[in-house]
């Protein structure tokens, strides 16, 4: 009896936790990058995108200022603050709020995803005059007539972990997307 009892206990703990609960977590690159900063801590990055396809070339430039607000043991909460010029023409500037969890579940590779070639490395990269040890990653896969080559460096001494980013499309749509920090203020 007592068997049986410890048994259905057993399948509802299983039940109310759901099977989310035994995926497998990892820590959150983006967390890491903030969580040791102080609430007031900005990084401010550009971002310029240019795309070609079927001969119209279109022409984005974005400031982009992330603010942390809050870190707690298990999210960080972010404020991002976009400013956009397309073709010429200043959009408004939007900002949203995000709660950027701690954790996370590890990615499962999809089975009909392309293989990409993945090189990692390191570099040292400098920003507003103060020099970051980086995480190199480049990527390089072919999908859909189009081959994309990009490259990350990403440091924990960064907040939000993004230092700057290259990415070039060719193939059935040429475009190229670079973004990069270009200034960080602490309290």
């Amino acid at each position: 009896m007592r068997k049986n009892l410890c048994r259905v206990l057993a399948i509802a703990v299983v039940g109310l936790l759901g099977v989310t609960a035994f995926a497998e977590e990892m820590d959150n690159p983006q967390y890491t990058g903030w969580a040791k900063m102080k609430p007031g801590t900005e990084v401010t990055m550009k971002m310029e995108s240019a795309t070609k396809m079927q001969g119209t070339e279109n022409k984005m430039t974005s400031t982009i200022t992330k603010k942390l607000v809050e870190v707690t043991p298990t999210e960080a909460t972010v404020e991002t603050t976009t400013k956009m010029s397309m073709a010429g023409m200043d959009m408004p500037a939007s900002t949203t709020t995000d709660k950027i969890k701690a954790k996370i579940e590890k990615p499962a590779a999809a089975a009909d995803a392309p293989k990409a070639e993945v090189k990692e490395g390191t570099d040292k990269v400098e920003i507003a005059g103060k020099s970051y040890n980086a995480k190199t990653t480049e990527t390089t896969m072919d999908s859909n007539g189009s081959k994309t080559t990009s490259k990350t460096w990403t440091s924990d001494e960064m907040p939000g972990g993004m230092i700057k980013m290259e990415s070039t499309t060719t193939g059935t749509m040429d475009s190229k997307t670079t973004m990069a920090v270009t200034g960080v203020k602490t309290p």
